[in-house]
């Protein structure tokens, strides 16, 4: 049985988002699962923690001097109130209709984006 070990974190919070996406560049991610953006209500929401993994997954390449695991965690947005909760469908359209967020999707994800309390949304 595989244990999922999601971090769920506030997107306006303090909490040190890169120091998480460092720990799971340099132990991998697939013991660590999902990571849940708590109140997303936009697409761009989504493509900052990426951005921020990738960054993290780079500076740790640089400083061990040797390439990181070959996935990274999983970004899930928590749709958290009735207006945001009617936007899903609009912020998966826009993601997918974003080359890189789709490819990697594709590849690392089985083309599913997933979405904190209503499920998983194939974008293919």
């Amino acid at each position: 049985m595989e244990v999922d070990h999601s971090f769920v974190v506030h997107l306006y919070s303090n909490v040190p988002k890169e120091d998480t996406f460092r720990v799971a560049a340099e132990v991998g991610s697939k013991s660590l699962g999902a990571y849940v953006i708590s109140i997303a209500s936009k697409a761009s929401d989504i493509l900052a923690m990426e951005l921020l993994q990738k960054d993290a997954r780079l500076a740790i390449r640089k400083e061990l001097g040797r390439p990181c695991s070959e996935t990274t965690l999983r970004v899930v947005p928590q749709f958290e109130n009735a207006k945001d909760l009617r936007g899903v469908g609009s912020v998966i359209w826009k993601l997918s209709s974003i080359d890189w967020h789709r490819n990697h999707i594709i590849a690392n994800d089985n083309g599913h984006q997933e979405v904190m309390d209503l499920g998983i949304f194939p974008l293919f």
